[in-house]
């Protein structure tokens, strides 16, 4: 810690000092922080559509009711009576007893308390290791932006509280000489029972005894002795040594080479998803972040301790082997980067020399928080990026099959169900009956995954139906999960699509649940509440001007952004499942109701109407296209792809095939 006299004597450098963090409420730097939190509750405040959740509470559920853990596999008839270590049982008995309370609403105010408690962590460890008020509101930010994908109903975030506070406790003692050791044994028996990365306390506290060991010469025998009684705490679990060792039972089962590390996109790394759909934001925060630390480690190499490059280097590389692992490296680290800071002296007044500047940049980083917060409430923030979130209470019925499931309990479709991955803790949640897969990886095991991802393969989808003796196959319709589902079954006629939505494809086989009939397109477009327009209708609509792009973005401010994902999903795998009957209504009550704002709608859209041979109709889809893409490729491939003979749309170039 820096001398007392650093606090009132005048730096000698570039800098104005300041008391080096802010004290009270009304320090002119925490304003930037202040507007970080009120955006953190607004990203936080989203429905929740992690697929997950269902299993977690019907687990909690089980063990509430049966007071006891599992400890074999009951939910799956393919991996039956496997053994079960569920690592997660108090957190899941945590949010099925807040769901009982309050309901899916609860579990989402119950998320964001979490995740306040993880970032009030974050700003503790800052203030106390005294670092520079203006530094606070950058790392808050960065940190917040990069984290904010995995604000989700999910285990992970005590993971951030319990490591947070671990880190607290050690720098307290390395930093501060404040002595809070006796809390380690106890945060570590909580965290043994409630996500598997505990051992990453394990991690720090041997970083910390080793480092104070290499930096003074002796041993910390009391640091020593609470990391053992904290080692005999993770002991302290239903599963005792099986339970304490399972996490290095689970990465070994996600170690390079293994189907689940090459196929689950949580489990990629973060240099592999600069093309995934809002990974941007998270990708540069995270990327200027890396730099950042980096440069504020060499700059104060001297000051810096064994362990402030271990822990660095160690959750740099746990980022680099999983993008779901970025958070944890910045929520971890940056207070070391607000501590790089205080040693060289970074103390910025807004006062004295450069006021109006300084000044300007508080401003700045006061407000560009609470611009960002304004597009979450209504959600054009999600819709700018692209990903499937939506701001509010409950759960998110675009993306978890709520009704789908509903549908196979009220029909009693309680046959043999191939379910897609992201279906099964739903189903194991509310559907009748036991499911194909689900997303426990360690617990299914390599055969039954490589089994299931053959059904991607030409007829993978039928052989593995007739393999298992499914009756009822299960899958969600958006393009990027299902699109070659929705190919095989439009090739197997002994198959009868009975249930669609935004969220979930029902699919029966003949023979089986006769009385449950084929779905028609009459009943499911009015359900959509679309119908077919007139042809001059559906003329006028792809004639009509698109919105234009300033006053989009200047609506995302004020109102909700109309943004119809679900008619879009629905479309898309209408054309795949060859109804252009309905893929065509669907694709044109999504323009109508997103006023021309989505290419998506005029590429899909016009590519049917290609298919279809109804090339002026095409053409005119891909004239709205080339109004705001010019170089947009599927425009380029329609019109290179049009027969000989038709009008080409002047200005534009025939492409190519």
């Amino acid at each position: 810690m820096p001398p007392s006299s650093q606090n009132s004597a005048p730096a000698q450098g570039p800098l104005e000092t300041e008391p080096p963090r802010p004290r009270t409420l009304s320090h002119p730097w925490l304003d930037p922080v202040l507007s970080c939190f009120i955006l953190l509750i607004c990203l936080s405040i989203r429905k929740i559509s992690d697929p997950d959740l269902g299993y977690h509470l019907r687990i909690g559920q089980w063990i509430v009711e049966n007071r006891q853990v599992l400890r074999r596999e009951i939910f799956t008839f393919t991996a039956s009576n496997h053994e079960f270590i569920d690592i997660y049982w108090l957190y899941q008995v945590f949010v099925y007893s807040f769901y009982k309370l309050g309901g899916y609403g609860l579990l989402t105010l119950l998320n964001t308390g979490l995740i306040l408690l993880a970032f009030g962590v974050l700003w503790k460890r800052l203030r106390d290791l005294e670092a520079p008020a203006w530094i606070y509101g950058p790392l808050f930010l960065l940190t917040l932006l990069a984290s904010e994908r995995r604000f989700q109903v999910r285990p992970e975030i005590p993971t951030w509280i319990f490591l947070g506070l671990t880190l607290w406790v050690l720098e307290s003692r390395s930093e501060r000489n404040r002595d809070y050791l006796f809390l380690l044994p106890i945060l570590q028996g909580v965290w043994a029972n409630m996500h598997g990365l505990f051992p990453l306390g394990w991690a720090v506290t041997g970083v910390y005894f080793a480092g104070q060991y290499l930096h003074t010469g002796k041993p910390d025998w009391k640091l020593l002795g609470y990391g053992g009684c904290s080692i005999l705490a993770s002991l302290a679990n239903p599963y005792f040594l099986k339970g304490a060792l399972f996490p290095f039972i689970y990465l070994r089962e996600l170690g390079p080479g293994s189907p689940f590390q090459r196929t689950i996109y949580e489990f990629r790394s973060p240099w592999f998803l600069w093309k995934g759909p809002g990974f941007h934001p998270v990708l540069l925060a995270y990327g200027f972040f890396t730099l950042l630390l980096a440069g504020l480690l060499l700059s104060t190499f001297r000051k810096r301790k064994i362990q402030d490059y271990v822990l660095t280097g160690l959750f740099f590389y746990l980022s680099l082997q999983a993008n779901r692992n970025m958070s944890l490296f910045m929520l971890a680290t940056a207070p070391l980067a607000g501590l790089c800071a205080r040693d060289l002296g970074w103390n910025v007044s807004l006062s004295g020399r450069g006021k109006a500047l300084k000044q300007g940049a508080a401003l700045l980083f006061s407000l560009l928080p609470l611009v960002l917060a304004l597009r979450v409430a209504t959600g054009a923030y999600y819709v700018d990026l692209g990903i499937p979130e939506q701001a509010g209470l409950g759960v998110d019925e675009w993306e978890l099959p709520v009704h789908g499931a509903e549908f196979l309990a009220q029909n009693h479709l309680e046959g043999r169900i191939l379910n897609h991955l992201n279906c099964a803790g739903w189903l194991i949640w509310k559907g009748p009956q036991k499911v194909f897969i689900d997303g426990h990886h360690e617990v299914m095991g390599e055969d039954l995954y490589e089994d299931y991802l053959s059904v991607w393969q030409p007829d993978g989808l039928r052989r593995l139906s007739d393999q298992y003796g499914i009756q009822v196959i299960f899958f969600p319709p958006s393009f990027l999960y299902s699109k070659g589902w929705t190919l095989q079954l439009s090739k197997m006629p002994d198959w009868r699509l009975v249930y669609l939505d935004c969220s979930a494809a029902v699919f029966l086989r003949d023979g089986y649940a006769p009385q449950v009939p084929a779905l028609t397109g009459g009943p499911f477009l009015q359900g959509m509440g679309v119908s077919l327009p007139s042809p001059s209708e559906r003329t006028a609509l792809l004639e009509a001007p698109r919105v234009s792009p300033l006053e989009v973005f200047f609506d995302g401010f004020y109102h909700p952004l109309p943004y119809p994902r679900d008619l879009l999903l629905l479309a898309e795998f209408c054309s795949l499942y060859v109804k252009p009957d309905w893929a065509e209504p669907l694709f044109l009550e999504a323009i109508r109701r997103s006023r021309g704002r989505l290419n998506d709608t005029y590429a899909g859209l016009g590519t049917l109407y290609f298919l279809l041979h109804r090339y002026d109709d095409a053409r005119l889809c891909v004239a709205k296209l080339l109004e705001k893409d010019p170089d947009n490729p599927v425009a380029r491939w329609i019109l290179g792809a049009i027969p000989p003979g038709g009008n080409p749309i002047p200005g534009n170039p025939s492409g190519s095939p």
